[in-house]
């Protein structure tokens, strides 16, 4: 295993026992959806074969993704990571750095005091956002198939699963 490795699986364990459980453990935490696209709206930027094309990495596999890290991000998101890490840590002590939506699924990259940073997942159903998981760690080239099938194993559609693993990557 080698040192960026190694470093990755210590700070995936350091943020997961903040979050008190498993990278793939749904969480009860929730809150309204701001600006949430309608969940009956189809996803976009789907390509023919988005699990395919992510493996291979040479399609735009974020076509149509919501990139954009707006004030509304910051300023809900903050209290979702709180409340998916089961800490003492104060949403004014989030960081949300980046931001990556399609359809009704969203994940952010966000910074606490407490754990490394982390890629934390949401769905939103319901008209609130529901925490599904957090990615921490590095992410080469080859952890894309690994990355595709994680999010995929929360529940992820194809489409987001493949931009999400590009954007962990990237």
């Amino acid at each position: 295993m080698n040192s960026v490795n190694s470093m990755a699986i210590v700070g995936m364990l350091l943020l997961l026992s903040a979050c008190g459980g498993s990278a793939d453990t749904a969480s009860e935490a929730s809150a309204p959806v701001a600006d949430a696209p309608d969940a009956a709206a189809p996803s976009t930027g789907a390509v023919a074969d988005p699990f395919a094309a992510a493996a291979a990495g040479d399609a735009p596999l974020c076509t149509g993704a919501d990139m954009e890290l707006a004030d509304a991000h910051h300023k809900q998101y903050p209290k979702l990571v709180v409340d998916a890490m089961n800490a003492e840590v104060k949403p004014t002590e989030v960081e949300v750095v980046r931001f990556m939506g399609i359809g009704t699924w969203s994940a952010v990259f966000a910074a606490t005091p407490i754990a490394d940073p982390g890629w934390f997942v949401f769905e939103s159903a319901d008209g609130r956002l529901q925490f599904k998981g957090v990615w921490a760690g590095m992410a080469e080239e080859d952890d894309r198939q690994g990355l595709i099938e994680w999010a995929a194993g929360l529940g992820a559609p194809a489409d987001f699963a493949a931009c999400f693993a590009e954007t962990v990557i990237s």
